[in-house]
């Protein structure tokens, strides 16, 4: 017949599968990220098929206070370098155009022949 010392493993790790979802979000709240947090922030800036299963994709790096676009050729075998530039100094959101100014240009793009 078994009893609770025979049971212990199975609920201990019933336990820890419980906590766990807890202690993550306690670790996130924290402000830990992983292995991305050490100063180093990657954003993707674009990305082109130019086959079937081969993109070439623009990945921006910043590292502190200094900011490179890293252009990588993507295939399901490998990640392949292809340039490294600085980043322009205007990589942040387009200024939104007036709803008027598009209304205004749409119609009259319209109108003309």
């Amino acid at each position: 017949m078994p009893t609770l010392l025979d049971a212990w493993p199975a609920v201990a790790l019933m336990g820890l599968l419980v906590l766990l979802p807890w202690g993550i979000t306690w670790l996130r709240r924290k402000g830990w990220q992983g292995t991305a947090s050490r100063g180093q922030v990657l954003k993707l800036v674009g990305a082109v098929a130019v086959g079937p299963q081969q993109k070439v994709v623009t990945i921006e790096v910043t590292h502190g206070d200094r900011c490179q676009w890293l252009v990588l050729g993507v295939t399901p075998h490998a990640i392949t370098r292809l340039d490294a530039v600085e980043a322009p100094a205007n990589t942040g959101t387009p200024t939104p155009v007036p709803v008027e100014s598009f209304q205004a240009a749409l119609t009259a793009h319209r109108a003309s022949p």
